[in-house]
């Protein structure tokens, strides 16, 4: 799906949101494909942190996830459920951070 964005060249990219690793590699591909300068023509924004995000080049900009907030959330709210005779759906926000790194 995200090689048929990068291919319409009628359309004007400025950035990408990345949920998966993967898919800012394959942005990195196409935007050194298309010859545009490195984080100058477009901005790339992975989600979740990981360890990686510091390694490569450019660095990675991304969205810090509390992975063990949220684990402790869910196994609260797991045992609150087994517990209760009731099953009421529940919204929990946990807060992200954005992390700005060289590829912005």
């Amino acid at each position: 799906m995200l090689r048929s964005v990068f291919l319409f060249t009628t359309i004007s990219i400025v950035g990408v949101l990345s949920c998966y690793f993967s898919v800012f590699l394959s942005a990195l591909y196409y935007h050194i494909s298309l010859k545009l300068r490195k984080c100058k023509d477009i901005s790339v924004i992975g989600f979740d942190d990981i360890p990686l995000c510091t390694i490569i080049e450019p660095t990675l900009s991304t969205i810090r996830v509390p992975k063990q907030q949220m684990g402790e959330v869910a196994a609260q709210r797991l045992i609150e459920l087994i517990k209760s005779d009731r099953n009421v759906n529940t919204k929990i926000e946990v807060e992200t951070k954005l992390i700005l790194r060289d590829s912005v």
